[in-house]
C-alpha cells in the first residue's frame, strides 16, 4: 500500500515535468529513496 502510493506521487510529479515542474525539482520531489528505504525496513 505504502510502495504503490510512493509510486503514484512520483508519477504525478514525472507528468508534470515540463508543465509544472523543471527536471531538477522532479527529481528533489522524487520519493523513489523513501521506496528503497521501506523496502529495505520489511
Amino acid at each position: 500500500m505504502v510502495l504503490k502510493e510512493f509510486q503514484n506521487h512520483n508519477d504525478k510529479i514525472e507528468n508534470l515535468v515540463g508543465k509544472d515542474f523543471a527536471p531538477g525539482t522532479a527529481e528533489r520531489y522524487n520519493c523513489y529513496y523513501l521506496v528503497v528505504y521501506y523496502q529495505k525496513l520489511t
